[in-house]
């Protein structure tokens, strides 16, 4: 009996010593858990990349060394001159709407108003400051990234080692997760396989798509002549998520504000480019793009961009759509698993 007790004794003791270490082994690692999730996400997306420069240079480092360079000048370089492209541009738009520069505005809206309130009395449009919630929200979302100078270098630093490790020793840390995991390995592999294929499905598909749209919307809105055409172009992407809308809603607004302001009909040339390069792209690059391993509804990946920027700050733009997307494949798993 007296056994007994001293057994159950210390599976109960073991057990409060291996939760008290887990709670505080989560505890120091949970301030880097975003550059520890950017860097595993990087990871598998350059894997190809990095398999490939391999065969080149044998050397694992090297090809990880390469991997990261490639990725800092081609990738992460001009994201960031991007960013703070859009930041300065919605400051500049907060700024001169909330002082009452720009007037455009309102002489738009009241053109607007005023032919709908022969149908709708009441119909109103505050544009003016639907226009200064949204670009004070762009400022306060994303000008985190270069503010707190330090904590981001930091942070930036731990993800670029992270994702050196993580290129030249993922198998390892892959089958030693595996190896700590209480399920069979068939189902390790197919979570394994399942979050790969949230990722390529999620970002390099549909977000993919969103960007190639965003990018020639702003091309389109700097050769016409629409202010702020990188933040507007921006915005583009992520509307182009919404199902069955898409970016006309901002070319839409776009078209209008050149037909009132810009040269004698370029309004015109704005609608042709919106409708016929941007708003058909998708038909042609979604079959190449977009991965069918988990496929999410748009609406359900634009939503979790915006909780992920609410949750996260700039990083859930990442974040947030791999959440969900890991969220889908685990559930995929369950129905396999009851079928």
């Amino acid at each position: 009996m007296n056994s007994t007790i001293h057994a159950r004794f210390q599976t109960v003791f073991f057990s409060i010593v291996f939760l008290a270490v887990g709670i505080l082994s989560a505890l120091i690692f949970w301030p880097f858990l975003t550059p520890l999730a950017l860097a595993g996400i990087v990871a598998i997306l350059v894997s190809p990349i990095y398999r490939k420069i391999l065969k080149s240079v044998t050397s694992p480092s090297v090809a990880s060394i390469i991997t990261i360079f490639l990725l800092v000048v081609l990738i992460l370089a001009p994201l960031a001159i991007i960013t703070n492209q859009i930041i300065t541009e919605a400051q500049g738009l907060y700024v001169a709407v909330s002082s009452g520069e720009t007037i455009s505005i309102d002489v738009i809206t009241s053109k607007i108003e005023i032919v709908v309130q022969k149908y709708v009395p009441d119909f109103r449009i505050n544009t003016r400051e639907y226009v200064s919630v949204f670009a004070s929200w762009v400022v306060d979302r994303l000008g985190g990234i270069f503010s707190g100078t330090l904590d981001l270098l930091i942070k930036f630093v731990l993800a670029l080692v992270a994702l050196f490790y993580f290129l030249r020793d993922g198998e390892q840390f892959k089958k030693q997760i595996m190896s700590f995991s209480p399920l069979s390995e068939d189902k390790d592999k197919m979570i394994s396989d399942s979050l790969k294929a949230s990722i390529s499905s999620v970002l390099v598909g549909s977000l993919a798509v969103a960007l190639v749209q965003g990018t020639l919307s702003g091309i389109g809105f700097a050769l016409f002549g629409v202010p702020n055409a990188t933040l507007w172009g921006t915005v583009a992407g992520v509307a182009a998520l919404v199902p069955g809308v898409g970016t006309a809603l901002v070319w839409i607004p776009a078209v209008v504000y050149l037909f009132f302001y810009g040269s004698a009909g370029i309004w015109i040339a704005q609608l042709l480019w919106s409708v016929i390069l941007v708003g058909l792209i998708d038909n042609f690059l979604a079959p190449f793009i977009i991965n069918k391993g988990v496929n999410i509804h748009p609406l359900l990946i634009l939503f979790s961009i915006l909780g992920g920027l609410q949750f996260f700050g700039a990083e859930g733009f990442l974040l947030g759509p791999l959440v969900v997307g890991l969220l889908f494949a685990l559930i995929r798993i369950v129905k396999s698993e009851a079928n």
